[in-house]
């Protein structure tokens, strides 16, 4: 993550295999998954990756499929602050 986007947006990852965000800015970020399917998902995240720490989360995922994610913090109309998890 840096300040205001998600880079890379989109990340593939195999099922049971960890996807990791590292906050990268002094600004505060969180993860939201967009669908029920991602309680499917192995390590729930609740909270905020806080600056400037630049600290990391991963999650793992149970089932394959497509878990859309945004951060609440800078809203859904921010564009870069949106992303997908494809897990094959």
């Amino acid at each position: 993550m840096t300040t205001l986007s998600f880079a890379p947006t989109s990340r593939v990852v195999g099922v049971n295999a960890a996807a990791i965000w590292i906050n990268e800015s002094a600004v505060t970020h969180n993860i939201v998954f967009d669908t029920p399917e991602a309680a499917l998902a192995v390590g729930v995240f609740a909270g905020n990756f806080e600056a400037p720490d630049k600290t990391s989360h991963q999650r793992k995922f149970a089932a394959a499929g497509s878990y859309a994610f945004h951060c609440t913090i800078h809203g859904t109309a921010t564009s870069g602050m949106r992303g997908t998890v494809v897990v094959q």
